[in-house]
C-alpha cells in the first residue's frame, strides 16, 4: 500500500514538474514497481530543471546549479547499477544533460557503459545521435565519430537509412513532403554536428543537404543554430535566411547573434564590404517581419550602427559627392527606421539614440532636427540621449549645437540630482576634439571650471580637447562607380524591406533566383547576362532524379512557405552549393595566410568573417555547362 502511495506520489510530482519532491520520492521505491517510462521521465524532469535553472548567473543560481549535477550523478549510477529500468530516452537525456554542462570526462564515461549493454533497451540510433554529438563537444576525434556513426547505421538499419543519409541518395519523388519515416535523422545530426565543429565543413554541408532533401520543412533548428554560430558570416546569413523560409528557428535569438557579428564586423572591413554587411543586416530584419516576429530596438539600432560605419566622417569628406554619399546614407537610416517603427517593440530610445549618431557624422541637419522632434514627442530623453546629441553635434561640427547640447545635459544631470560622470565629460572631450576649434576647446574648458575636479582629470580632459597631429584619416576617393554601387546595394535592400512592410506573407522574394547571389556576381549558378537557373536545374536534375525510375505522377505538394516541394529542394541545392563553394573559399583563403604566417614567422592572423565578406564580390560559378557541372562536382566531392 506505501509503494502504490510512493508512486502516485511520484506521477503528481511529475505533472507539476517538481524535481525536489521527485528526487525525494523515487530513490525509495523497488526497481520491481518503477517502470521504464519513469526512469525517462525522472532524467528528462531532471534535464529540464538544468536547462531551466543554467540561465542564473547569481551565486544562489550556480550553486543550485551544482546540486543539479550532483543529483545527475548519482541518477547516473543507479542507472548504471540497474536499479532504476533502462529506457533509451532516459540515456539521451543523460548524456545530453553532461554535454551542456560540459562534463567530458562524465560524458565519455558514461557512453563507454552505455555502448557496452546487450540489447537495445539503453540505446537506440537517436542514443547514438546524441552520444556523437556530445562526445565531439567533449574532443573525441573525428575519425572515431565518424567510425561509430557508421556503427550505428549497422546496428539500427531503419528503412534503408545507409542509403538515405548518404550524399549521393534520391528521394523517389521530389514534390512530395518528408522522406524521413524511419530514417534516423538524429543520428545524422550528431554527426553533422561533429563534422562541423571539427571544421569538416564539406560533409557538414552534404549532411545538412541530406536533411534538406529529406525534410524540406520541419528541419530540427539545431542544423541551422550550429551553422549560424560555427561558420563565417556570409555562409551564417544565407543560413539564417534558408531557416526562416522554412521556419525552422522560432526565436530572435539567432538574429540578434547575426546583427552582433554584423557589428562586429563592420569595424574589421572597408568598401563594398560595409556594404554587403548592411545588405545582409536589414536583410535580417525583412526576415524577422516575414517570420511576424516584432523588431527589438537593440536589433535595430545595430543595423543603423552599420550603416554609420558605412560613412565617413563630415570633415573629411572634400568632394560634392562625397557628401552625397554621406547624405544618402542618413537617408537610407531615416528610411530604415519609418519601414520598421511599425514592427518594433517596446521603448526605441536606443534607436533614436543610434540615429542621433548617424545624422551628426553624416552633418544631415534636418535629420537631427527631426530626430529631436521625435524624442520629444515620445519623451525618450535619457543621460543616455544627451550624451548621443552632444556626439552627434559634435561630429557634425556645430559650435552652438554643441553649446546647446551640453547646457541640456547639464540641466538633466542638475534636475536628477547627479553629478557629472566620466562618460559625460570624455563625451564632451570627443565632441570638441570632432569640432576641431579654438572656441568649442575655450567652451570646454570654461565648462570644466565650473566643476570641482581634480588636476590631474582636468589637464587629461583638455589634452583630449586638443585635436591631434594628422587628426583623422584620409579617405581613400572613390570613384562615381563605388558610389553608385553601393547606393544601389542599399536601395534594393530597403526596395524589398518596403515591400515586405506591404505584404509580409509573400514568398515572392525568396522565389526569384539570384535570391542568394552576393554583391555583382551570383552564387547559385546564375548569371546576371545569360540565361537564368537553365544550368543549375540542368545539373540539379541530372543529380537528383533516378532515370530508371517512372517520372511521379502526382502534383507537387504546397510548403508551409507557399512553395511546391521540388521548388523549395531546388533552392535548398543551390543554397547547399553557395555554402560549399564559400566555405571551400574561405579554406583557401585560411590556408594561404598559415603558410604566409609560417614563413615569416609571425603568429597566424584570420579573421573568418571578413574573408567570407571579402569573398562575396571574387567567387562565381561558371556559366558555361560543362564547367559548371564539372565544378558542383569538385564541391561535392564527387568529381572523378
Amino acid at each position: 500500500m506505501l509503494t502504490r502511495l510512493a508512486v502516485r506520489s511520484l506521477h503528481e510530482a511529475f505533472e507539476r514538474n517538481d524535481w525536489a519532491d521527485v528526487e525525494a520520492i523515487y530513490p525509495n521505491i523497488p526497481t520491481s514497481i518503477l517502470s521504464h517510462h519513469d526512469t525517462f521521465l525522472i532524467a528528462k524532469l531532471l534535464h529540464t530543471t538544468l536547462r531551466i535553472n543554467g540561465s542564473a548567473r547569481d551565486a544562489a543560481g550556480q550553486e543550485a546549479n551544482q546540486k543539479l549535477l550532483l543529483a545527475t550523478d548519482r541518477l547516473v549510477d543507479l542507472y548504471k547499477a540497474r536499479v532504476l529500468p533502462p529506457h533509451s530516452g532516459a540515456s539521451l537525456h543523460l548524456l545530453s544533460i553532461y554535454k551542456e554542462n560540459k562534463e567530458a570526462e562524465k560524458t565519455k564515461e558514461l557512453w563507454h557503459w552505455l555502448s557496452i549493454q546487450e540489447g537495445d533497451e539503453y540505446v537506440s540510433q537517436a542514443v547514438y545521435g546524441a552520444a556523437i554529438e556530445a562526445l565531439a563537444f567533449a574532443g573525441e576525434p573525428l575519425a572515431d565519430l565518424e567510425t561509430l556513426f557508421e556503427k550505428a547505421l549497422i546496428r539500427f538499419p531503419g528503412n534503408f537509412a545507409s542509403y538515405h543519409l548518404s550524399p549521393e541518395a534520391v528521394v523517389p519523388d521530389r514534390g512530395q513532403s518528408a522522406f524521413s519515416k524511419n530514417i534516423p535523422i538524429s543520428l545524422l545530426q550528431g554527426i553533422f554536428t561533429a563534422r562541423l565543429l571539427n571544421d569538416d565543413w564539406r560533409n557538414a554541408y552534404l549532411a545538412f543537404d541530406v536533411v534538406l532533401r529529406l525534410i524540406p520543412e520541419g528541419i530540427p533548428r539545431r542544423f541551422f543554430e550550429l551553422i549560424i554560430a560555427q561558420r563565417p558570416f556570409a555562409e551564417a546569413v544565407q543560413v539564417y535566411q534558408l531557416g526562416i523560409l522554412v521556419k525552422a528557428l522560432s526565436t530572435d535569438r539567432s538574429s540578434i547573434t547575426l546583427l552582433g557579428r554584423a557589428a562586429v564586423a563592420v569595424e574589421r572591413v572597408s568598401g563594398q564590404q560595409r556594404a554587403h554587411i548592411a545588405k545582409d543586416a536589414i536583410g535580417i530584419l525583412e526576415a524577422e517581419i516575414y517570420a511576424r516576429r516584432p523588431l527589438l530596438s537593440t536589433q535595430v539600432s545595430r543595423v543603423i550602427n552599420i550603416l554609420t560605419h558605412m560613412a565617413w566622417d563630415n570633415k573629411l569628406c572634400d568632394t560634392d559627392a562625397m557628401k552625397l554619399r554621406n547624405f544618402n546614407i542618413a537617408e537610407c537610416g531615416s528610411r530604415l527606421i519609418k519601414l520598421c517603427s511599425p514592427y518594433m517593440l517596446g521603448d526605441i530610445g536606443s534607436t533614436l539614440n543610434s540615429m542621433l549618431q548617424l545624422a551628426g557624422k553624416t552633418n544631415h541637419k534636418q535629420l537631427v532636427v527631426e530626430i529631436r522632434e521625435v524624442i520629444e514627442e515620445l519623451d525618450t530623453w535619457n543621460d543616455v540621449t544627451h550624451r548621443a546629441l552632444v556626439s552627434c553635434v559634435g561630429a557634425g561640427g556645430d559650435i552652438d549645437g554643441l553649446k546647446d547640447a551640453w547646457k541640456l545635459l547639464v540641466k538633466r544631470a542638475e534636475q536628477e540630482s547627479r553629478e557629472l560622470g566620466e562618460r559625460d565629460w570624455w563625451c564632451l572631450a570627443r565632441a570638441v576634439n570632432s569640432i576641431n576649434s579654438p572656441i568649442a576647446v575655450a567652451f570646454a574648458t570654461e565648462q570644466l571650471a565650473l566643476h570641482n575636479l581634480s588636476p590631474q582629470f582636468q589637464a587629461r580632459f583638455q589634452e583630449a580637447c586638443q585635436p591631434w597631429p594628422g587628426n583623422g584619416k584620409e579617405i581613400r576617393k572613390p570613384t562615381k562607380i563605388t558610389i553608385s554601387s553601393e547606393m544601389e546595394v542599399l536601395g534594393e535592400v530597403l526596395d524589398k524591406l518596403e515591400a515586405r512592410t506591404r505584404f509580409p506573407d509573400v514568398t515572392d522574394v525568396y522565389r526569384r533566383p539570384d535570391r542568394f547571389s552576393k554583391g555583382t556576381n551570383t552564387l547559385s549558378g546564375e548569371s546576371n547576362v545569360a540565361a537564368p537557373a537553365t544550368n543549375a536545374q540542368i545539373v540539379y536534375d541530372e543529380l537528383t532524379v533516378d532515370p530508371l525510375q517512372p517520372s511521379p505522377d502526382k502534383e507537387a505538394q504546397l510548403s508551409k512557405a507557399g512553395l511546391p516541394f521540388d521548388t523549395l529542394r531546388f533552392i535548398h541545392w543551390k543554397s547547399v552549393n553557395d555554402l560549399l563553394l564559400l566555405a571551400e573559399g574561405c579554406e583557401k583563403a585560411k590556408k594561404a595566410a598559415a603558410e604566409e604566417a609560417i614563413a615569416t614567422g609571425t603568429p597566424l592572423k584570420f579573421d573568418k568573417d571578413r574573408e567570407s565578406l571579402r569573398l562575396y564580390d571574387e567567387l562565381s560559378f561558371p556559366l558555361n555547362l560543362e564547367e559548371y557541372r564539372l565544378r558542383i562536382m569538385e564541391l561535392r566531392g564527387r568529381a572523378k
